[in-house]
């Protein structure tokens, strides 16, 4: 790929130095991060590019080489030495010392005229280690409680990741046999960049049971869900967006041993398919030799809702299948529907998005006269033949995922920049600069980027005259950023957005260098260096790809490239938080469950607990569903089936929570856990449909259930209801959202009917509260200056009952307040209850009751009540 052509100066070192250059000045100046080898490999470009420009690309090829095979050897070394320990500087130095030894090797050589010590030759050498680097997959020994112990994978796990590591031998023995036998002349094998991306895309892969039970859960239960408890996808059972936890639980529980341990390998597992797969198209589109920089500086994060998005993008544009339109179609429609089911939003972006290269295809495809002759053999008709089976089976399945998809699509707030503008900007962001340029420049970043990914891609369309690139990939952004960049609401710059953009600026990247192969044009290099420096604007460090978040990456606060020392360990090191699972106490169908490994000890007693209720209901009703236990995770813990989407919180419309309340009709779930704030409509539902609180159990119980168990060992008082839980009912916070919703009372009014409570307030009927005070009144003999000098920070209180509290901001002085989602006012009659506003540091600036309120004539009340209105 080095070599002159047409007597024209190569340009691969000076696009080399301008990627390498970038990507080291955004780090460094974004983030702080020096990175050194970045920093050494765009200087040797530059100095390749003026000394020996036929040479520049194979030269810093070696380099890169030289280190990961250094890497690769001291990786297989710590497999065997646990305590073995290097540093950055370590390998960095080894990797020059052994670099400067390779180029007084090609120098003799050249001068010797001998070609086993060619450059090429040295490379294709050079990449029977790189296979070493997979054995950070197999790591399986643990310092528990200042012991060294062994805790060993699933054997499928094993047998994997060992099938993989001989296959790259075995295919860089092929390929060497090919090199050496003159059959081809590229140097790099096919699998060289397969294995840096795997190795550079790590995520680690420990026997702990993940503590977040709620973004684990959602990829843990799916597929046990469905194929062991026998629920019907999208009839009993919701998953919370798409099938992608299918692909990671059909390696959870087909390869490995589908225990609650299983589940980090599993996601290794998923990652390395991927890897395998968006690589392989890469190297197909570009060769190996360019896809090797792509590997290396770029990378697979840990979320995975976009794996799709990249290997349909390669797939589509593949030169030899668009010279079969109706192979491409197929493709076109098949993999939509794949990507759909993987993830419906960007199954829709592929499927949009690619539309106008679809209908071009299939306009000059009928004008053509190959139809004529094709359609007239079986080929034709047979990959049609082939997708038509399965969509056509789906179609119930794609309609009821629509339908669902919509519904929680439909309950999302559109953002307006309040989440963006309260959130904090990283302290790695810009250190040493002025606050006001690290906001400017953050915020910049967070509102500007997406639209200029849309406007860059059409740029680089327009000038490599790309219409895929042009019209197709800004449909395929525009439609992908309808839901990330509404969760752009962490403490990163881009959140998810960022890690849909990579992969169309990947794809970017991929494209331009693909036009690059037959175009020598050294004006795209500002193109060809902000489709590899994106990951280094974006993220300061590894950890920052990991979601969620956690302490188990050895590698988590390095820098994303070449920063590899945290890698070349030989054991875990359990936090003294985690328990080994025959050291939980927990019983042994649970430690089977859990399987071989670890978990956090503070999640015991949950488990503990909800094995409990799920034990005594199951032995009167074997056929019960749960619903709702503290975090989704749970369900696999408990081996229990579950209800709707067995998570309550993530349905907040009226519409969503009863798509989960009617998934059932036939029998009513047991409900473990419940904050009636985010459920409210549910346990209204609830209570309707007469549920029993048991007090002990802090579980609600349907009546046919609570009548069962009454027949087998009674355990209640006869008298209990659902209003026990009035007592154990936790106070409620609702932040600025009363503020916010008596913004819209024009809007909200036609759903609420007034109400004027007779002697005691009856809290199902009074649900909301209207607060008004005389601030507001500005037309009005009432106003007092003192509420409009009121801070907006200050608290409302709402007390009433044994103490129990409703508290919400100030805000302007306008509030709508939903008393009905604190589960004691609702299930409760209220003789009294206190208002109180409290300043910032807690000082009581005003109070009322609500006896002292209705002695006033309506005009001139701070408080009213409505019921809301049956939908």
């Amino acid at each position: 790929e080095a070599e002159a052509s047409g007597g024209k100066r190569s340009f691969t070192g000076f696009f080399l130095f301008c990627i390498l250059g970038s990507c080291f000045l955004s780090s460094y100046l974004l983030f702080g991060v020096c990175s050194l080898p970045l920093l050494f490999s765009a200087a040797s470009a530059l100095l390749f590019w003026f000394l020996c420009p036929e040479d520049a690309g194979s030269l810093l090829l070696l380099l890169c080489l030289t280190y990961y095979d250094i890497v690769a050897v001291f990786t297989l070394i710590a497999r065997f030495a646990p305590l073995l320990k290097v540093s950055d500087l370590f390998l960095y130095l080894t990797t020059l010392l052994l670099y400067l030894c390779l180029l007084l090797i090609l120098h003799l050589g050249k001068k010797m005229e001998n070609p086993f010590l060619s450059i090429q030759n040295l490379i294709s050498l050079q990449q029977f280690f790189l296979p070493l680097l997979l054995f950070v997959y197999t790591v399986d020994v643990y310092r528990y409680r200042g012991e060294f112990i062994t805790v060993s994978y699933a054997a499928g796990y094993c047998i994997a990741i060992l099938v993989l590591i001989a296959s790259s031998f075995l295919l860089l023995t092929l390929h060497r046999m090919a090199y050496r036998n003159r059959n081809t002349t590229e140097p790099v094998s096919v699998i060289t960049p397969i294995l840096l991306f795997i190795y550079h895309s790590f995520c680690a892969c420990p026997m702990f049971a993940q503590p977040d039970q709620h973004h684990h859960g959602e990829q843990m239960i799916p597929f046990g869900q469905i194929f062991i408890h026998g629920q019907k996808l999208y009839e009993t059972y919701f998953p919370a967006s798409g099938l992608f936890p299918f692909v990671s639980g059909f390696f959870h529980h087909v390869l490995l041993n589908g225990t609650v341990t299983d589940y980090a390998p599993a996601i290794s597992l998923t990652m390395v398919f991927f890897c395998i797969l968006t690589m392989a198209l890469v190297v197909k589109h570009i060769g190996p030799a360019r896809a090797v920089p792509i590997a290396v500086l770029t990378f697979l994060p840990c979320y995975n809702r976009q794996y799709m998005i990249l290997p349909m993008l390669l797939l589509l544009t593949l030169p030899e299948l668009k010279k079969k339109p109706n192979l491409w179609l197929v493709t076109y429609i098949g993999g939509s529907f794949l990507s759909g089911l993987y993830y419906p939003l960007f199954g829709a972006a592929i499927l949009i998005g690619a539309a106008p290269f679809a209908i071009k295809i299939s306009v000059d495809y009928l004008k053509s006269d190959v139809i004529k002759t094709e359609s007239r053999r079986f080929s034709f008709y047979s990959p049609w033949i082939i997708i038509g089976i399965p969509i056509l089976i789906s179609l119930p399945l794609l309609y009821r995922m629509l339908k669902h998809t919509l519904l929680y699509s439909s309950q999302t707030i559109q953002a307006d920049g309040i989440a963006l503008l309260e959130s904090g900007i990283p302290a790695s962001f810009l250190t040493g600069v002025p606050e006001r340029i690290r906001s400017f420049s953050y915020y910049g970043l967070r509102f500007l980027l997406p639209a200029f990914a849309i406007w860059f891609s059409i740029l680089a369309g327009i000038r490599i005259k790309n219409l895929l690139l042009s019209l197709s990939l800004p449909l395929v952004l525009c439609v992908g950023y309808s839901y990330t960049l509404m969760r752009a609401d962490t403490d990163k710059i881009l959140s998810r957005t960022g890690f849909f953009l990579m992969a169309v600026f990947s794809f970017l990247g991929v494209t331009l260098l693909g036009y690059l192969k037959e175009h020598k044009e050294a004006g795209l290099w500002p193109y060809l260096s902000l489709c590899f420096v994106l990951p280094f604007i974006l993220y300061a460090k590894v950890s920052d790809l990991k979601t969620p978040d956690m302490w188990v990456y050895p590698n988590g606060n390095e820098a994303i490239a070449f920063s590899d020392a945290s890698l070349i360990y030989g054991y875990y090191e359990v936090p003294s938080t985690f328990v080994k699972a025959e050291d939980t106490g927990l019983s042994s169908s649970c430690q089977k469950r859990l399987g071989p490994g670890f978990m956090v000890a503070d999640q015991l007693h949950y488990i503990e607990d909800y094995e409990k209720i799920t034990e005594k209901v199951l032995s009167v009703k074997p056929d019960a569903t749960f619903l709702s236990f503290d975090g989704q995770g749970f369900f696999d813990y408990l081996g229990v089936p579950c209800y709707g989407t067995g998570y309550l919180p993530v349905a907040r419309s009226f519409e969503a929570q009863m798509e989960i309340w009617n998934s059932n009709p036939a029998s009513l779930p047991v409900v473990c856990f419940l904050e009636t704030e985010k459920s409210y409509y549910v346990f209204r539902k609830m209570e309707e449909a007469g549920y029993i609180y048991d007090k002990n159990d802090k579980a609600f119980y349907p009546p046919e259930i609570y009548a069962l168990l009454e027949e087998e060992r009674p355990f209640h008082h006869p008298q209990a209801s659902m209003a026990d839980y009035a007592i154990d009912a936790p106070d409620l916070d609702l932040g600025y959202s009363p503020a916010n919703f008596a913004n819209s009372f024009s809007s909200l009014h036609p759903i609420l009917k007034p109400v004027e409570p007779e002697g005691e307030i009856l809290g199902k009927e009074c649900e909301v509260m209207f607060v008004t005070f005389p601030d507001t009144l500005l037309k009005s003999d009432d106003f007092n200056p003192f509420f409009a000098s009121i801070a907006e920070e200050s608290t409302v209180e709402i007390e009433f009952g044994d103490t129990k509290k409703i508290r919400c901001h100030y805000g302007s002085g306008s509030l709508l307040i939903p008393m009905g989602m604190q589960g004691t006012w609702y299930l409760s009659e209220i003789p009294d209850f206190t208002l109180r506003i409290l300043s910032p540091a807690g000082e009581t600036l005003y109070e009322t009751s609500y006896r002292q309120q209705i002695t006033r004539p309506a005009s001139g009340r701070v408080i009213r009540f409505y019921s809301i209105k049956n939908s």
